[in-house]
């Protein structure tokens, strides 16, 4: 694999660190749920997915014969681009979430049009199953809350089933709708023509944002109240079957309809599982020089032009702007020489 270049250097621990952090959350999650599994600290991370026909043990997330399938909000940039590229690598089926707000209103719809094309062709790339795009309209100042959750209805709504959802828009109702999005087990049918969809054990949630997207830094009341989230398997209904969450009956749910919750913060210095921030860089550029994983060094412009992450200083105020670069999940990293 090819060396990093400055660009990719600069933009690697701002958006790889979360993304190796909240991966291995679900890496946790599901293996912890399997007898005689060795933890996750034991596994080798770069270990390449299970694709071939041979009867291998599967890694240590997924099942045999079974592949864990991942819903990415906003997956296309920044953080959330890095995690889809990570979870792939895993043999992880990802759904990636992108917010149609990306593209400012009024504009031309050849441009509306070339950013969908460009972000659907990338994610295809990286090896997502599928790219989702939200309806774009935001409620007041929701910034694009509403579009997502509206997206996790729809998939309920539709059957799809997922074992994990990673959040990087943050809200309580965002946290919700998630929540019964993993609760739905699937259906099973009797028709020979349409394959039965089932999940397999419990459902993991991992927000990088928390309940409160306004503060950056979250208070020891934030912490705590995340922390009894975590230890309660989710909400005060998270030990309800599915069937009765979604209407069903008669289904066999015991361990199932639970969902775990992790809150993978800015601030913390030492992650889930020991490891500190120099600790988590060295596993995140492995990653990068021997598997790929890359942080995204551009982004297409209003005009349909394609603009460098890496911006000189004195141009920083015009960073935190209304549709500017940092919307929607983006990253940029500032030049100061």
């Amino acid at each position: 694999m090819s060396s990093l270049t400055l660009d990719e250097l600069a933009l690697l621990p701002l958006c790889g660190l979360l993304a190796y952090r909240a991966v291995r959350t679900f890496i946790f999650a599901f293996s912890s749920s399997h007898d005689g599994r060795p933890p996750p600290e034991a596994a080798n991370y770069s270990a390449p997915a299970n694709t071939g026909t041979n009867h291998s043990r599967p890694l240590l997330e997924h099942e045999k014969g079974y592949k864990r399938r991942a819903l990415v909000l906003r997956g296309h940039d920044g953080i959330g681009a890095m995690a889809v590229q990570m979870l792939v690598q895993r043999g992880w089926r990802v759904s990636v979430h992108v917010p149609f707000s990306s593209v400012p209103a009024h504009t031309p719809q050849e441009v509306s049009e070339r950013f969908m094309h460009v972000v659907e062709q990338r994610a295809r790339e990286w090896g997502a199953d599928e790219v989702i795009f939200d309806d774009g309209e935001e409620g007041g100042m929701d910034e694009g809350r509403g579009a997502a959750v509206r997206v996790l209805e729809s998939l309920r709504e539709d059957g799809d089933v997922f074992d994990a959802v990673l959040d990087t828009v943050g809200g309580k109702i965002v946290w919700a709708a998630a929540e019964r999005l993993l609760k739905f087990q699937g259906s099973s049918t009797t028709d020979d023509t349409k394959p039965s969809i089932r999940r397999r054990g419990v459902g993991q949630f991992t927000t990088l944002v928390g309940h409160t997207p306004e503060r950056v830094i979250p208070t020891a009341r934030d912490n705590f109240r995340a922390g009894l989230r975590a230890l309660r398997m989710g909400s005060a209904n998270g030990n309800a079957s599915a069937g009765a969450v979604d209407g069903g009956a008669g289904s066999d749910t015991k361990g199932h309809g639970k969902v775990g919750y992790a809150w993978v913060s800015v601030a913390q210095d030492v992650d889930w599982e020991g490891d500190d921030v120099s600790e988590t860089l060295g596993s995140v550029l492995r990653l990068a020089l021997d598997k790929g994983v890359r942080p995204l060094t551009d982004s297409l412009g209003v005009d349909g032009m394609r603009k460098t992450r890496i911006v000189p200083f004195e141009q920083a105020p015009y960073l935190f702007v209304d549709n500017g670069p940092l919307t929607d999940g983006g990253a940029v990293v500032v030049a100061v020489a």
